[in-house]
């Protein structure tokens, strides 16, 4: 099956160059967003998304080709991006991460947190065929520190302090960390 794919100039309008969103022929509710290569890709994020969620789309694809994932600022916002969609029974699907973005993600977060494809159309499938909407519990979460890279679960909000290393960092009401 193949999925035409078309420029989303509601959507695009809310981009920074050289980024760019394109619709999906047969699905009225997905965007996939082209995020460029620039830094600022991640702060931007939250507006975009909820942008999308504002004009109908409730599934966004990633395609983070060239994006990179630097640090745990990245992943937060990530995250933010997957938790509005999904308080909203959609998702944030990933995908063309270099080697470099999937090994620095599994670094920072456990990666089965984000649905992760190779490319635009793989993803599109698993839309079709795999995936089931559902609302997303805060809480238990699992962490993983970004210092030593222990892994555990936290249960509520709040302060919380890593068993191995020691390093302090904050779980919001919506279940972000903060190191």
């Amino acid at each position: 099956m193949t999925n035409e794919i078309q420029p989303l100039e509601t959507v695009n309008a809310l981009l920074i160059e050289p980024s760019a969103a394109f619709g999906v022929a047969g699905h009225p509710d997905l965007a996939v967003i082209r995020v460029g290569a620039a830094p600022e890709w991640a702060t931007e994020l939250d507006r975009v998304v909820a942008g999308c969620v504002v004009l109908g789309f409730r599934t966004v694809i990633l395609q983070l080709e060239g994006a990179e994932i630097a640090s745990s600022f990245h992943i937060a916002c990530l995250a933010s991006a997957w938790r509005l969609l999904i308080d909203r029974g959609g998702t944030l699907v990933l995908c063309q991460l270099s080697e470099a973005a999937r090994r620095r993600l599994g670094e920072l977060v456990e990666e089965s947190q984000f649905n992760i494809f190779d490319s635009v159309e793989d993803a599109i499938e698993w839309l079709d065929t795999a995936y089931v909407p559902q609302m997303h519990k805060s809480f238990p979460r699992a962490v993983k520190c970004v210092e030593c890279g222990a892994g555990g679960e936290v249960s509520r909000r709040g302060d919380h302090v890593c068993t191995e290393c020691a390093v302090t960092y904050l779980v919001t009401e919506r279940g972000e960390l903060l190191f």
